[in-house]
C-alpha cells in the first residue's frame, strides 16, 4: 500500500509531514477533504473575517501530488460612512 504524506498548511504555518498508508490517490484525496473539514470545524476564526487552509499530499519521493483547498471570508455589504458614494449622495 503506497505511502502518502499530508502537509495542513494556513496562512501563517505549516505543518511536518504527516505518513498515512492508503490504497490510492482516491483514498488520499477523501482523507484530505475529510482533515480540512474536521480543519474548518476547529480552527475558522470567531473573530476575524478571512481564513485559508490547503492540505498539500506528497509521494514517498517528495513529489506534490494534490492539493485540496479552503478559503473562508467574510464581506461585510453595509455601506460604510463617509465613504465617497456616501458623500456624493448627501449633496
Amino acid at each position: 500500500m503506497p505511502t502518502y504524506y499530508f502537509i495542513v498548511h494556513n496562512r501563517d504555518t505549516a505543518s511536518e509531514p504527516i505518513a498515512y498508508s492508503l490504497p490510492d490517490l482516491g483514498a488520499a484525496k477523501r482523507e484530505a477533504v475529510r482533515a480540512l473539514t474536521d480543519i474548518a470545524s476547529d480552527e475558522l476564526p470567531n473573530d476575524g473575517d478571512r481564513e485559508s487552509f490547503w492540505v498539500g499530499i506528497q509521494d514517498d519521493k517528495g513529489r506534490e501530488l494534490l492539493v485540496a483547498s479552503l478559503e473562508f471570508k467574510v464581506f461585510d455589504l453595509k455601506p460604510r460612512t463617509g465613504t465617497a458614494r456616501e458623500d456624493a449622495s448627501s449633496e
